[in-house]
């Protein structure tokens, strides 16, 4: 049904008037119409000498009220066979085919030209449109009757209270069609998986109340009830697949594209035992890694899944490896770019002024992208390397002081293994976090129970650690594992600002999947490296280790079997100047989860990345500038803070040297020739 209502707005009815009682009359009259079911639609057409207002036929009652209150006050002349005439024009330019069509003209006296009137009312209802009308006062009876389509479509009263009561007696006999309700849903049906994606059966039902059917209209059609599948609404998460399950072999070591960097790509190792550990490698400046071929190439040449360019709303992004690098989008392809020199890429910002930021870009390529070696698990000093030819080539390290480091993939100085740290946290005295005497420590809402500290989401540990430049080796250890599945950054290691201008912020942090490291300066980020955690259970503790010597950083994260690590070109940094704190770094992204072992140390820490087991005797030494005790676990021992006795030694008589004495002011073994 099909509504219009046409409505006097001359001056005889005054602004009080046509503002409280004929808008009332409007409003109500609308309402009860709307009620009767979800095929009814409204219109309205107000007039005096002009056309003044036209509300054209809307099924929204909010819509068609809103203007009704919005209506004007013309106070001007009766000309109504202007409205009855363009109520028939919105009829035929709005009206729907096979609907009822009513028209009400509400008027207070005689129009201005009864004959036009007449007129315009008789085509109307030659268009099919039956016309109600309502004369208010003294509106002549047989202008109304000229009007109407019967006499019994003619309605009078005193006052606009008065015909709002018989507008409404209109729709007592109205036969009212039933209306379905929104579907409600009952429950659902169990998941077809036990974990990840998976469907279920869902019932839902409905009601025929609205509106219900009453006086000999239909009754709803169709069901009242339905059942469909859909996904499952609550998902446990599968375990993720392991970084290093799904690799292309070479020559017995995996390879893989990162899973979620297409400049990166992961070399997995297995070791004899069982154990496994993923590296994760940097393509060199422009270039993205070809899984197919198994190689880096032009970044233009690789259709990249993971393109960020087609996936992300952005059009930079940074390059990891250079303070000054960055991608550019260019047709949903990732281009590399520099910034000037002395200038910084920071993120969704661009290139901003950095006097430190002076890294070469395009950076120069310094080795060969994918590591040809791998480790002779039996024999820390040795390596085996792959060549053209099917098989390896077994080598042995230039010098025994020496051993094979697999994420450097070179030889290297061998740290140290295991040392009294500056600092230990192992929560073993729940008064006391650590046996330190020097070291202040504070802690808040930290609840520490069966030497496992315990961080709700808003708690944390602050030290008052501080190093001076040059600020390295350090190393930084910790086991932790998540309360829940993390979807957000969480903080579990900050070294906050100092009030300098070369000061900097460390930050070590577990987000979805990866474990990640961040330093900033004033100007914005400077140093970032993530390290994947796909595969790790939730459940399991992680043994985390990050290791810096003033020019790389090192990091490892392991849980069970499984180990992950990377490396980045990180020239002389001093980290940790003001402290170092735990579980927060004064934002929003704190840690929620269990951590069981803190240590801080001003030694590199290298946590077996070779999965080499070495037997050999134990020698304690003893740094009184430093203050720790160091074991050292390889055949061959390395002291890293001694004072030469002899200008010229054999490195058999290095390796046999038992005892050192710190020299002051010496921070690392390369300071001794």
């Amino acid at each position: 049904m099909e509504v219009v209502l046409v409505v006097d707005g001359s001056f005889s009815i005054g602004a009080t008037t046509f503002n409280n009682n004929v808008k009332a009359v409007l409003r109500n009259f609308a309402t009860i119409l709307f009620y009767l079911g979800k095929d009814v639609s409204v219109g309205l057409v107000l007039y005096s000498h002009v056309i003044d207002k036209v509300i054209d036929l809307t099924d929204d009652v909010t819509r068609y009220r809103t203007g009704v209150d919005g209506l004007p006050y013309p106070a001007g002349g009766t000309y109504t066979d202007l409205g009855i005439k363009s109520a028939a024009e919105m009829f035929r330019r709005l009206g729907k085919a096979g609907v009822t069509k009513i028209m009400i003209v509400i008027t207070d006296g005689q129009s201005a030209n009864p004959q036009r009137t007449s007129q315009e009312a008789a085509a109307a209802r030659r268009s099919n449109i039956t016309i109600f009308a309502a004369g208010v006062g003294h509106t002549p009876t047989s202008e109304l009757q000229a009007m109407a389509t019967s006499p019994q479509h003619v309605l009078t009263a005193d006052n606009y209270d008065e015909m709002s009561t018989l507008l409404a007696g209109l729709t007592k006999n109205c036969a009212v069609d039933g209306g379905w309700t929104e579907w409600r849903r009952l429950g659902y049906g169990p998941c077809s998986s036990t974990c990840g994606p998976g469907t279920q059966l869902t019932y839902e039902i409905r009601y025929c109340s609205n509106p219900t059917p009453r006086d000999g209209g239909a009754s709803c059609i169709n069901s009242n009830t339905r059942i469909f599948s859909e996904q499952c609404t609550k998902q446990v998460p599968c375990p993720s697949s392991g970084l290093c399950d799904d690799v292309k072999m070479v020559n017995g070591v995996g390879f893989r594209l990162h899973p979620r960097d297409c400049d990166k790509f992961i070399q997995c190792y297995s070791r004899p035992d069982g154990y496994t550990l993923g590296v994760v490698r940097t393509c060199s400046y422009g270039r993205y890694w070809n899984q197919e071929e198994v190689m880096c190439d032009e970044a233009c040449r690789v259709d990249c899944p993971i393109e960020r360019c087609k996936n992300d709303c952005i059009s930079t992004y940074k390059m990891d490896g250079s303070c000054r690098g960055y991608w550019s989008c260019d047709e949903e392809k990732s281009e590399p770019q520099c910034c000037p020199m002395g200038f910084a890429y920071v993120s969704k910002r661009g290139c901003l002024l950095d006097f430190t930021c002076r890294d070469q870009c395009p950076m120069i390529c310094t080795g060969e992208e994918v590591c040809n070696s791998r480790p002779v698990w039996t024999d820390a000093h040795r390596y085996e390397q792959s060549s053209d030819r099917p098989g390896w080539v077994e080598n042995a390290c230039m010098k025994s002081s020496l051993y094979f480091d697999i994420v450097a993939c070179q030889c290297s100085t061998a740290p140290t293994t295991e040392c009294r740290p500056r600092m230990t946290m192992d929560f073993s005295n729940p008064n006391q976090l650590t046996t330190d005497p020097v070291v202040v420590v504070s802690r808040s809402n930290l609840e520490v129970t069966g030497k496992v500290a315990v961080f709700s989401g808003n708690s944390k540990i602050t030290t008052d650690i501080s190093i001076r430049s040059p600020g390295y080796p350090i190393s930084i250890r910790l086991n932790y594992r998540e309360a829940a599945a993390v979807n957000s950054r969480q903080v579990l290691v900050a070294a906050p600002w100092c009030k300098r201008a070369s000061s900097v912020s460390m930050v070590i942090f577990v987000d979805k999947n990866v474990i990640g490291f961040e330093v900033k300066n004033w100007y914005g980020m400077k140093e970032h490296m993530t390290i994947p955690t796909d595969g790790f259970s939730l459940d399991e503790w992680k043994d985390v280790l990050f290791a810096y010597d003033g020019k790389y950083l090192t990091g490892t994260v392991q849980s069970g079997k499984n180990k992950h690590a990377s490396r980045v070109y990180a020239p002389k940094i001093t980290m940790v100047e003001c402290g170092l704190d735990f579980g927060s770094d004064g934002t929003t992204s704190t840690f929620n989860g269990q951590m069981d072992l803190v240590s801080f140390s001003l030694v590199l820490l290298k946590h077996s990345l070779s999965f080499v087991d070495l037997e050999c005797p134990t020698v304690i030494y003893h740094s009184q500038f430093i203050g720790f005790q160091c074991v050292a676990e390889f055949k061959t021992v390395f002291i890293l803070y001694f004072r030469m006795n002899e200008k010229k030694q054999t490195e058999d008589n290095r390796a046999q040297f038992g005892k050192g004495e710190q020299i002051k002011g010496h921070s690392s073994v390369s300071d001794f020739n």
